[in-house]
């Protein structure tokens, strides 16, 4: 969201005007102070090339940006290799771990990872707790189009706000046999052993136009924690939701296509030179049409 605007000076500019250089330089610092502010922190989903592909065959996977309103729903962004914990695959009863993936040819943005048969695969990864500092601009962005205004972390100083960000991605992709059928769906409702996970506890693939897909949010059980979520639905529009007690919410599908939900939860910290811990969970699918 853009932000602009300041203080009076209260002093006449020079009668020549500024240098060239400084006038340049002040120019670009306005157009970056009214600008959204993109960054690798914000919005980060866990995408398949597509969201049905033939099981026994490598799918590749990457770590995306949600592109509300543009031709292409999503952007790659580079992996961030040394950051993963662990991946997991779920389908039809079974889980495999791994704790590294293979890079697709040719990319420093997309991973393989084997369907190992046919039915709805939950697939998911965790990754090392990170260490950010984010500029006040950036966080009332953040705070004000993901958090929705979630009490008591306005930041209203002019510092930044100092955060260690743990978070889990998930998605669910449909594995056709050879006959182009769809398996056992228990994966999509089934919990994936993530300390941090939103699960769907209805399988979103195949809910009808106007169906309510119930969602149970699991962010840690940190004490003090707030939780929000928020829907990037397939149109680029967002719904924002806030959790009921036992990490209970919901909400209408209304369109088919991408879904993209990214829950949050924000905890105080006692440890010097950190403001708070920033849990993420996210999940993405697609509902056909």
């Amino acid at each position: 969201m853009p932000y602009g605007g300041g203080e009076a000076t209260g002093h006449n500019p020079p009668p020549y005007g500024e240098p060239p250089l400084v006038m340049l330089a002040t120019l670009l610092l306005q157009v970056l102070a009214q600008a959204p502010v993109p960054s690798d922190w914000q919005n980060q989903f866990l995408f398949p090339e597509s969201f049905t592909a033939a099981a026994g065959a490598p799918l590749r996977l990457a770590l995306g940006r949600r592109n509300s309103g543009k031709i292409e729903p999503w952007e790659a962004m580079a992996w961030p290799k040394q950051e993963l914990r662990y991946a997991f695959l779920q389908v039809d009863g079974q889980q495999v771990n791994r704790d590294r993936l293979s890079p697709a040819t040719g990319s420093d943005s997309w991973v393989s990872l084997p369907l190992l048969r046919s039915g709805v695969a939950q697939i998911g990864m965790d990754f090392q707790p990170k260490d950010v500092a984010l500029s006040a601009a950036r966080w009332r962005s953040f705070w004000k189009l993901s958090l929705n205004g979630l009490e008591g972390w306005a930041w209203p100083h002019r510092k930044p706000i100092r955060l260690r960000w743990q978070r889990s991605h998930k998605c669910l992709v449909r594995a056709t046999d050879a006959d182009g059928r769809v398996g056992p769906a228990a994966a999509a409702q089934a919990k994936s052993g993530q300390w941090l996970q939103i699960r769907a506890l209805a399988d979103p693939t195949v809910l009808p136009k106007g169906a309510d897909l119930p969602l149970r949010l699991y962010m840690g059980e940190v004490p003090g924690g707030q939780t929000r979520v928020v829907v990037h639905q397939p149109d680029g529009s967002r719904l924002l939701l806030r959790p009921r007690p036992g990490g209970l919410a919901h909400f209408r599908i209304g369109q088919a296509g991408l879904y993209a939900i990214e829950a949050h939860q924000l905890a105080p910290s006692s440890e010097p030179g950190l403001d708070g811990w920033w849990f993420t969970a996210t999940l993405t699918f697609e509902v056909q049409g």
